[in-house]
């Protein structure tokens, strides 16, 4: 019993098997069978080994633009990577430029105002002195006028 029962498991495997082997032979065949209509239809390949090649020379070539393709894909990844980098930079520049501006302009403003400060001094100590020279002056002309 045990033995038939293998037997008949065996038999099932080899039923699939020789199935799918079907299957794959059909498959072949069609395929045979496209190269050759594309033989008799082609004046570019006249031998299905022609056709064969042709096909492996695309698959090489398709390999070595998608490698060609990676290439460029991380070089404009590197590329826009420093461009960022580059713009982050130079706007942290343009703000401590910014900065520095506004700080000189306020240095600047503080030194208008000493400068104003001082021209304000110097016109009142002028006309201080000319006050003074004017009494002076007066006092002098009093003088002589006396004598």
């Amino acid at each position: 019993m045990v033995e038939l029962a293998k037997k008949r498991e065996t038999l099932a495997f080899l039923k699939k098997k020789a199935e799918r082997i079907n299957l794959k032979k059909e498959a072949l065949n069609k395929y045979e069978q496209f190269l050759e209509d594309m033989k008799k239809h082609s004046d570019e390949f006249p031998e299905v080994s022609d056709i064969i090649f042709r096909y492996d020379t695309l698959i090489k070539e398709n390999a070595n633009q998608e490698a060609n393709y990676q290439k460029l894909d991380e070089r404009l990844k590197t590329m826009k990577d420093n461009t960022t980098k580059y713009i982050k930079e130079k706007s942290t520049e343009k703000l401590r430029l910014n900065n520095d501006i506004g700080n000189k302009q306020i240095e600047l403003e503080e030194i208008i105002d000493k400068q104003n400060k001082l021209k304000t001094q110097a016109e009142e100590t002028s006309n201080d002195k000319l006050s003074k020279q004017s009494e002076l002056a007066q006092a002098l002309m009093a003088i002589e006028n006396i004598e």
